[in-house]
């Protein structure tokens, strides 16, 4: 974050379900809530297994976000994309995303019990959803709280484009 000049905030975690993907989902909505109450035009969130794929990442980014969207994700690992609109599905879009405010109530309705990606991926057709195309940040290789065990992200990143890469 600090190489990339990144003004940033370290949220405490969710750790109340005995679920983990409750807890990564409440994680992410609580600071989406945050952003409402206090009427911020958009949040951007990015979890702490992210690395960016070069010096400039963060300000491409920013330089690419849509005028118009509901959700704007830094990575799509997995999910139909046309013309830089994701179209159908999600997965590893939760690395670094940004949320407009028109979007919050329908991104904070979301089942708590379910994979996020996958609850909002079951929305995208019919919201606008945007990919950073090429994307900017890739996940670490390390442990997945989500699933339990090391994961290699390298077979999700083969037929992408990078920025700077």
């Amino acid at each position: 974050m600090n190489q990339q000049m990144i003004p940033f905030r370290i949220w405490d975690g969710v750790t109340t379900e005995k679920m983990v993907v409750a807890n990564i989902s409440l994680a992410h909505k609580k600071i989406v809530r945050y952003a409402k109450e206090e009427k911020l035009p958009y949040i951007i969130i990015c979890e702490d297994d992210i690395i960016f794929t070069a010096d400039g990442a963060w300000k491409y980014f920013l330089q690419k976000m849509p005028k118009i969207f509901d959700l704007y994700c830094g990575v799509v690992y997995a999910g139909e994309i046309q013309n830089g609109r994701i179209v159908r599905g999600m997965s590893g879009t939760n690395t670094l995303y940004a949320v407009h405010e028109n979007f919050y109530d329908t991104f904070l309705s979301t089942n708590d019990k379910r994979d996020l990606d996958g609850a909002l991926g079951k929305l995208a057709f019919a919201h606008n959803y945007y990919a950073c195309i090429p994307h900017v940040v890739k996940q670490i290789g390390d442990y997945s709280d989500h699933f339990k065990r090391k994961m290699n992200y390298r077979a999700f990143e083969e037929d992408k484009i990078f920025f700077g890469l």
